[in-house]
């Protein structure tokens, strides 16, 4: 930790700490998640090392990059870039405190940017297995992203599903609920989850314990309607990413070739040119 001066704890994100730091030789305001690994097998630290390791690899725009990782006095000290601009779940909540809501065009931006994210994860084997508002940064310019990969999973070649039920139970996916083997789909409903929160202020499954949530994500459908004032693509693309059925859901692939997507993309290409002149 000599490389850098710790400023102050920002938030605990799965299994560690996280502080805002400032590195030490240039200055630059990065953050570091604490991990211990006290208690942990020989074998679970290799594993965790490893998946850092890949985690490490992931190269996106919309996706928060580890800077490096290191070990020292049995803590696991990950090292990433800082999102000054906050959380989704801040978002959300200074929404519904106000009685406002997301604009059409930031719905499309942030779900074109947090799909595009998860491409790139899923291309390279990865699962997030976390994706929720909490862990969706927004940086200085306001762009997507996806942080908090300690739940992240490794798919090695030979393996394309996962079983430990890990997470957020009230963005569980109902492959989770039920104790089946998961995959990239889960990730992709967890989006449907956070989409569909972003609209209404609400998760689309709430319940007074876990059983009941659980029984609620495998048999019913969302307790809320998407506002009337947004576009009728908006309720239909969050219903195909909430399809109970794992095989119905898109992936990311097919998500960006909606036509819907692909409008709010030219149009935001277009937009981008306009600027550049």
């Amino acid at each position: 930790m000599s490389a850098y001066t710790r400023m102050n704890k920002i938030g605990r994100g799965s299994y560690g700490d996280v502080f805002k730091v400032t590195r030490n030789s240039d200055g630059k305001v990065l953050v570091i998640k604490e991990v211990s690994l006290l208690g942990v097998s020989k074998e679970e630290e290799n594993e965790i090392l490893n998946e850092t390791e890949i985690i490490k690899k992931l190269d996106h725009r919309h996706i928060v990059s580890c800077v490096e990782s290191f070990v020292e006095n049995d803590v696991l000290h990950i090292v990433m870039e800082y999102a000054s601009g906050g959380d989704l779940a801040a978002v959300i909540k200074r929404n519904s405190a106000a009685g406002k809501y997301i604009t059409e065009e930031q719905f499309w931006s942030y779900l074109i940017q947090i799909t595009l994210g998860l491409q790139h994860m899923h291309s390279r084997r990865v699962l997030h297995r976390d994706v929720k508002a909490s862990n969706v940064f927004l940086d200085q310019n306001g762009d997507i992203k996806i942080g908090d990969l300690g739940l992240g999973k490794v798919l090695s070649s030979k393996t394309t599903c996962a079983i430990s039920q890990v997470g957020t139970p009230i963005y569980f996916s109902p492959e989770i609920c039920e104790g089946k083997p998961y995959d990239t789909k889960s990730d992709v409903w967890a989006l449907g989850c956070l989409l569909f929160e972003l609209v209404t202020c609400k998760p689309p499954f709430q319940a007074a314990n876990q059983p009941q949530l659980l029984k609620k994500i495998v048999n019913d459908p969302p307790e809320a309607h998407v506002p009337s004032h947004y576009s009728r693509e908006i309720p239909f693309i969050i219903g195909k990413l909430l399809d109970k059925d794992p095989r119905k859901r898109p992936s990311p692939d097919s998500i960006l070739n909606y036509s819907a997507v692909q409008i709010r993309i030219e149009r935001a290409r277009f937009k981008q040119q306009e600027m550049e002149l």
